[in-house]
């Protein structure tokens, strides 16, 4: 009896600050976000879902102890966190770390913090606060100050720059000015002045700024720059159809179209695996929230309660709106993620401090002393319910906050579904304008050397192998062992290339990376050592001396700098196929014979399993000449015979793409996937367009039961081609 009572008393203290409805609600997001994170990430490791499942468990055990706290010792923590907030906002501004022309995070002693996440709950807290001791004499000049206060940091985080988190921290502030009474005429009055202000603003933005509104007004102008996150977005929700493809089977994530998948532009993955349906539950969820959040607010005994519960409201609201809105191609790309869906523990972190204090206003009932009680809750009656009381809404407050969260569903329903625009192929023409292929917050830089064509490849030559750098070691949960023996190696895969975002940082051997000297990154290569890389698909090479590690990515195999791309021809892309070779001091460097031919007759075995078979594949030590261009490229994990160019014999064409890379990770998925085939999966570069092609088959009754076999198993159908 004694061990139910202490268990129950337990019980009792764990859960008798939560709030029942929202600890639902979030801990079935959180279930959701971490399988959509396990998709996102590719399916085939649980690293990024384990981090995800501790970023939640880290969130809940802080979001405990704020809500243990009455809502007077957070009314007394406000000046402190804020000045507090604002002093390292200020370091930011002078000391601040600047990663990828971004100045955001502050080193202090042994850790990294980025003070902009602090002003999120900081501002809220402050502006309820001041209007709470200013309640029973609010003047215009108190909406002034309090538009200062709610400026200072935003200025202060725009010019970081990190537009999305100032977006974040003064919409959090402007809802609490909103919510204390501010004037509809003025508000009318502040958006005509902005509405005015638009022109003369528009010259201080920056220039990725600029180009994000031009992406959202038409995204098709740079579809393989600037537009290419909106376009493979869209794409990707809108093949989702009613019920979606299915967990782990939406093809623009699994083939590595969505750009930042498991962080900022998770919805995309989410409504193309799940649906209508899916975004329809995922809506439901997030009004749960906000209504039980705007309840929670209607229900508080003080003005600082009513004012902090109603803002930390609307911005979660605010949070959902920009980020769906982004990823659909209503709103321009800013670095807002999905709340409590986006892979990350800052974010998360912060939106439970935020339920936190909502669960501290709805269970700690008991007034915060002022003058006169009465006139505080008249005060509040007056300034928040009003709100609920206009003309449109002449009803009792409960209701007005149903009709009100109904209205925010249909402006998050509208950001849910894509803007119809001109019809787009699957994958975008090329553009020649810009540079792309690369995220928003890294790229080439401004100010691009002009010779950048003749800078001159690294020499190989001898040099004593990094004691560390060497050594084995684990990333995101899989164990790398370098080979630092002097065997020859040969791979085939993708390559990518790293910019701006880590020029000017030390490299694993601690040398400062140069994005325009000719380096890379390699997981498993002796640091340094020397490698021959060639695009197969123009035969250009280069020599590059490999003095990093990464890229730490299923399909990637090596990291370029900005300048070995560029003169491999792959920095527009962003990535490419490559041939790396590794290469000594005294070899004779000449023209990689590593051609398409040559690996269009190379049977492919994978390598060991912290590679994905699409990423690293040893190949046989064989060159051959360069051939026409319509030679097929195959690459299966089978046995094969060589493909004959015969006109009787019978093809399946699979699939078609613009890029080589994209029909090259579709050829490697279906060889994955199509374990019972016996024929070559071969890419054949054809009438413009890279052909994903099965065969060859001797009769046509022979394909087409191939044909239904596939249709059967993966819901297309391959069509039936000759040579």
């Amino acid at each position: 009896m004694n061990f139910r009572a202490t268990t129950n008393r337990i019980f009792d203290i764990l859960t008798r600050r939560l709030d029942g409805p929202l600890m639902v609600t979030i801990m079935v997001l959180a279930a959701i976000s971490v399988t959509v994170v396990f998709s996102a990430s590719g399916g085939d490791t649980f690293d990024r879902a384990l981090g995800q499942i501790r970023n939640f468990c880290v969130a809940l055990v802080v979001m405990w102890i704020v809500a243990n706290m009455s809502p007077l010792l957070l009314m007394r923590l406000a000046i402190p966190i804020f000045l507090a907030g604002l002093m390292l906002l200020i370091g930011v501004a002078v000391f601040g770390e600047t990663r990828n022309n971004a100045r955001r995070w502050l080193h202090i002693g042994f850790v990294i913090i980025q003070p902009s996440e602090i002003m999120k709950i900081a501002m809220p807290l402050l502006l309820a606060w001041y209007f709470h001791k200013r309640e029973e004499d609010l003047r215009l000049a108190d909406y002034a100050i309090a538009g200062l206060l709610l400026i200072v940091p935003s200025v202060l985080v725009m010019r970081q720059p990190d537009l999305g988190t100032a977006i974040l921290i003064f919409s959090a502030g402007f809802f609490v000015i909103f919510l204390a009474g501010l004037s509809w005429k003025l508000l009318l009055a502040s958006a005509v002045a902005a509405a005015v202000a638009i022109p003369f603003a528009w010259p201080f933005l920056h220039d990725y700024q600029k180009q994000r509104v031009y992406t959202l007004l038409d995204p098709t102008t740079d579809p393989l720059g600037a537009g290419y996150h909106i376009i493979q977005s869209t794409i990707a929700i809108g093949s989702g159809g009613l019920l979606g493809k299915g967990w782990l089977t939406g093809s623009q994530a699994q083939l590595d179209f969505i750009p930042e998948r498991s962080t900022d532009f998770i919805f995309a993955v989410y409504g193309e695996e799940f649906g209508l349906v899916g975004g329809l539950l995922l809506l439901a969820l997030y009004l749960v929230i906000i209504g039980r959040g705007l309840v929670i607010a209607m229900n508080a005994s003080t003005t600082f309660s009513r004012l902090l519960a109603g803002a930390i409201t609307l911005s979660f609201f605010t949070y959902a709106f920009v980020n769906m809105g982004m990823v659909t191609g209503i709103l321009p790309v800013v670095g807002v993620p999905l709340p409590l869906m986006s892979y990350g523990g800052t974010a998360i972190l912060s939106l439970f401090i935020g339920i936190g204090i909502l669960m501290s206003v709805s269970t700690h009932k008991q007034l915060v002393a002022t003058e006169s009680t009465g006139t505080a809750y008249r005060n509040v009656e007056c300034h928040f319910t009003s709100f609920f009381r206009h003309k449109w809404l002449r009803t009792y407050d409960r209701a007005g906050v149903y009709i009100f969260t109904l209205f925010l569903g249909i402006l998050l329903a509208g950001c849910g579904s894509s803007p119809k625009r001109g019809e787009s192929p699957s994958k975008p023409a090329a553009s020649s304008a810009k540079p792309s292929g690369y995220y928003l917050d890294d790229g080439p830089g401004n100010n691009l050397p002009p010779n950048l064509e003749q800078i001159p490849d690294a020499i190989p030559r001898t040099e004593s192998l990094h004691r560390g750098a060497n050594r084995p070691y684990t990333i995101f949960g899989k164990a790398y062992v370098p080979n630092v023996s002097n065997e020859p190696l040969r791979q085939l895969g993708i390559a990518s290339w790293y910019g701006r975002k880590f020029h000017g940082q030390k490299t694993s051997i601690g040398e400062i990376y140069d994005m325009y000297a000719m380096t890379a990154a390699h997981p498993t290569l002796p640091l340094p050592s020397y490698v021959r890389v060639t695009n197969p698909a123009n035969a250009k090479s280069v020599v590059v001396r490999v003095n990093d590690r990464g890229p730490f990515h299923s399909n990637r195999i090596i990291d370029l700098s900005y300048a070995a791309a560029a003169k491999l021809d792959i920095a527009r892309r962003g990535s490419g196929m490559v041939m790396v070779e590794r290469v000594f001091a005294g070899d004779k460097i000449s023209p990689s014979p590593m051609s398409i031919a040559a690996v269009s007759n190379s049977v492919l075995p994978a390598v060991n399993a912290t590679n994905s078979s699409i990423a690293a594949t040893v190949i046989a030590a064989a060159s051959a000449p360069i051939s026409a261009a319509s030679t097929p490229l195959v690459a299966n994990n089978i046995a094969t015979s060589p493909i004959i160019e015969d006109a009787d014999l019978i093809y399946l064409q699979l699939g078609a793409f613009s890029s080589f890379e994209n029909a090259d990770i579709f050829r490697a998925r279906m060889v994955r996937e199509l374990d019972w085939n016996r024929e070559p999966i071969a890419v054949l570069n054809k009438d413009g367009l890279f052909r994903v092609r099965l065969g060859p088959y001797k009769t046509r009754d022979e394909a087409a039961a191939i044909v239904t076999q596939i249709k059967q198993s993966h819901d297309f159908s391959p069509v039936i081609t000759k040579p």
